[in-house]
């Protein structure tokens, strides 16, 4: 993680310049703005203060899933620590306006945990068991599990062929 040192309070600098980058109108941004300042009265989202946010959206599963953490690690592209809310911006306007390929690069880089540019079966996993505890469904678990069992690595279904080796950003955009 890259030292940050975080302002007492934080303000965006641009709102032409944001409204440009995300193709939002000034109108939706200060919308969004107000919210996120009610949400995060400093301008800044804290890991802890992300996954708070994020649990009151997945009631039943949110506190003992990873998923928050992973999407937290996916909106802090300087990897401070830290999302402002033209992090915020930016990633939920790629994930509403972006092109298939940037959302798909989006969703890779969400599953790289860490952050080698390779998806691992493990990664995958991990993702994919921490939306079943985010869901506050059972399978998790078995899901973590799957990937501690070599035995049922047949289990994965019809694309076993992608998920039998690694895969990078280049094969996974077409």
């Amino acid at each position: 993680m890259v030292e940050f040192e975080a302002p007492q309070r934080y303000r965006p600098n641009n709102i032409g310049g944001l409204c440009h980058a995300t193709g939002f109108s000034e109108e939706e941004v200060k919308r969004m703005y107000s919210s996120f300042k009610n949400e995060c009265p400093t301008g800044l989202i804290t890991p802890d203060v992300f996954h708070i946010i994020f649990s009151k959206f997945f009631p039943s599963g949110a506190s003992c899933s990873a998923y928050s953490q992973y999407i937290f690690s996916t909106m802090d592209p300087r990897k401070t620590g830290l999302i402002t809310f033209e992090d915020f911006a930016i990633g939920l306007s790629l994930l509403l306006k972006g092109s298939n390929v940037q959302r798909l690069s989006w969703a890779f880089q969400l599953y790289d945990l860490n952050k080698d540019g390779v998806l691992t079966r493990e990664e995958i996993r991990d993702v994919t068991a921490s939306v079943y505890d985010l869901l506050g469904l059972t399978g998790g678990d078995k899901e973590k599990e799957k990937g501690r069992d070599k035995s049922k690595e047949k289990e994965f279904g019809p694309n076993e062929e992608i998920i039998t080796r690694n895969l990078n950003i280049i094969e996974y955009h077409p």
